[in-house]
């Protein structure tokens, strides 16, 4: 019973597995792991039940669907594949099994669920009319008659086995009879007996325990101390005394006694010996086990191989590459301390290169303050003069174009010449107009230093001409 629910299972699991859209029936049998454990009968009957369920799945699956629409409305969708495989085998393979077979496997799995689909599937009316058109639209009529006929044939006796099965589940079926309430009259006149008061009993007092001895006696350690200071008081009286008795030794001639010493030292040295050191040797044999001694077996023989394969290769003309490695790493040290001075000389000349552009910038600043100095020396030469050039020379020069007659470090202010001529505005206003601005165009700042002249004095306020000649006078 339990190997065919088995086999059962197995063909179901791997219907439930198998995807028709990315697998076919080939792979899915070569790729089944779980046939692995099963006999040769039983797997051949599992394999030929799952190759079966593949090939005629649409055949099978008109009557598993119907059976879900009407009589299976409230069985599980998981249980579908199991309503396939016992179609399968109603059909295709219950004249190989026989109903005794047949019955074992129904038998071996839920009576309840299998007699349901059973009762639907064997229907002579189900098989003659709808069963038997949609098989036709599938397959030949030939087929399907021939597939028909032997189920008609097995009715009888199927029907009788579901009859068998029904007969045992209404025996294993368990009526229970419920019980009515029987109401009972409430115990109100008869009241409870009070119990009997046990007096308490009172508990013994246990006994008192006396004080301890060591109450009203000193502790151990304030014993000790007046020990010690009784000791040492002792020793004071003695230290004192002979302090007393010895207090002129001092004044008594000291015995010569170093150079006696001295004689003695090397004599006792040369007559030392030390004691030797007990050197204690662990001999204790070690034993081995097979492992150790295999381990010990193949390391000798290791180092015996490359032992050999070393003096071969020499022979052959091979050199010893203890001196190349010595070389190569005599190599990279000498590299190594390349890199190191040369990242030593980086830092220090990073490090100059800091200091001289700080010098750079303090010689920078004190050429600036000497050249302010300079320049503040030339102004009061420029202001004495300008002054002392008349107007009739700077008008004259003006009309002729000619170069101005005045330094080149004085060119650059503006002078203004007075205008004898009657003035067009009101008298209010007329005193504005007794200055004719100067057509020469300042020097601009950038250019004030090719004419060592501060850069203040490159857009200065013009002279009136006014002033210049009050001064003259």
């Amino acid at each position: 019973m339990s190997g065919h629910w088995r086999d059962i299972q197995v063909v179901v699991q791997q219907l439930n597995q198998f995807s028709p859209e990315n697998e076919n029936t080939e792979h899915l049998l070569d790729k089944s792991n779980t046939l692995q454990g099963i006999k040769v009968t039983d797997e051949t009957f599992v394999l030929k039940t799952l190759s079966g369920c593949i090939q005629y799945k649409s055949l099978l699956d008109v009557v598993v669907n119907a059976f879900y629409i009407r009589d299976g409305k409230h069985c599980l969708q998981s249980e579908r594949n199991l309503y396939v495989v016992v179609c399968y085998l109603a059909i295709f393979l219950l004249e190989e099994l026989g109903l005794q077979q047949f019955s074992r496997i129904i038998k071996s799995i839920d009576t309840a669920k299998i007699c349901k689909f059973l009762r639907f599937f064997f229907n002579t009316i189900n098989l003659n009319t709808w069963i038997k058109d949609e098989w036709s639209c599938l397959y030949e009529s030939t087929y399907v008659n021939n597939w028909i006929k032997p189920l008609q044939r097995w009715q009888p006796k199927v029907q009788q086995l579901i009859d068998q099965l029904d007969k045992k589940l209404d025996k294993n079926v368990v009526t229970t009879s419920l019980k009515t309430t029987e109401p009972k009259e409430f115990n109100l006149t008869i009241p409870d007996p009070r119990p009997v008061l046990i007096p308490e009993v009172i508990p013994q007092q246990g006994k008192i325990k006396s004080v301890p001895a060591n109450t009203y006696k000193l502790p151990r350690v304030k014993q000790h101390l007046e020990e010690m200071k009784l000791k040492n008081h002792q020793k004071a009286q003695k230290l004192l005394l002979e302090a007393n008795t010895s207090q002129f030794r001092c004044a008594a001639p000291k015995i010569d006694c170093e150079g006696h010493i001295a004689e003695e030292i090397p004599d006792r040295v040369k007559r030392f010996r030390a004691q030797r050191i007990k050197v204690k040797t662990n001999n204790a044999p070690v034993k081995l086990n097979a492992a150790a001694i295999l381990r010990e077996g193949v390391l000798y023989q290791r180092k015996v191989e490359e032992e050999l394969n070393r003096t071969e290769r020499l022979l052959r003309g091979a050199q010893d590459p203890s001196e190349f490695l010595e070389w190569q790493k005599q190599m990279q040290k000498k590299d190594l301390d390349q890199q190191l001075t040369a990242e030593v000389c980086r830092r220090l000349q990073g490090k100059l290169s800091y200091k001289e552009a700080i010098l750079a910038q303090q010689n920078l600043i004190q050429e600036k303050k000497k050249m302010a100095e300079q320049l503040r020396k030339q102004i009061p030469e420029c202001a004495l003069y300008s002054p002392q050039l008349s107007v009739h020379q700077y008008n004259k020069s003006k009309e002729d174009m000619s170069p101005s007659p005045l330094p080149p470090q004085c060119r650059h202010r503006q002078y203004y010449q007075f205008d004898p001529s009657p003035s067009p505005l009101p008298p209010r206003r007329r005193h504005r107009q007794y200055y004719q601005f100067d057509p020469v165009p300042p020097i601009p700042r950038k250019h004030a230093f090719k004419h060592n002249l501060p850069q203040s004095d490159a857009l200065r306020e013009p002279v009136p001409l006014k002033r210049l000649c009050t001064s003259q006078h």
